[in-house]
């Protein structure tokens, strides 16, 4: 139960007690709420408090996978990006649950797109990409969770992924 479902919002600063119908200042935030819920209806803030505990302990039950360290400055991504980027990339994603070989024209398509040495990313004046990251770096400070941000990351990481593959493989279709 959140502190904010026992009470109906009258104005951006105040809301009315579902309990006991009196009217609280908020200030837009919840402290008076909460303290009001503490002082006068203690049942039904423990409640609210308790809900609060589970979802704290499931914040901090992250596996060992979940562990690694989040880049904190744009040059640890960036450190990040070089070392992928130097990685190859298979030509072709399935997603198939059976094996199947790669054949040899596979192989070969598989050859011509890794990439040998890192991209580098030019030290020109800022563009609509730097924004775009700027904005994104923004979204993971607001986010309270550290495990949502975990999570975010993995997620951007594996949409860069997917769409560089898909965009490996339209370039090599149109070269050949």
């Amino acid at each position: 139960m959140d502190v904010k479902s026992n009470y109906t919002k009258l104005t951006g600063v105040t809301a009315k007690c579902l309990h006991c119908q009196r009217v609280i200042k908020t200030s837009g935030n919840a402290t008076n709420l909460s303290s009001h819920l503490r002082n006068k209806h203690a049942d039904i803030f423990a409640k609210c408090a308790q809900k609060k505990k589970m979802i704290n302990k499931l914040d901090y039950r992250i596996t060992a996978k979940e562990e690694e360290p989040v880049p904190s400055s744009i040059e640890n991504l960036e450190s990040i990006v070089f070392k992928s980027a130097s990685e190859p990339i298979p030509a072709e994603s399935s997603q198939s649950t059976s094996f199947r070989p790669p054949s040899a024209s596979r192989l070969a398509i598989m050859d011509t797109t890794a990439v040998s040495t890192p991209v580098q990313i030019p030290t020109t004046s800022r563009d609509q990409w730097d924004a775009f990251g700027e904005l994104i770096a923004n979204e993971f400070r607001n986010l309270n969770s550290d495990i949502f941000r975990k999570r975010l990351k993995r997620k951007i990481m594996q949409v860069m992924l997917e769409i560089g593959e898909e965009d490996d493989l339209e370039y090599t279709r149109k070269n050949s």
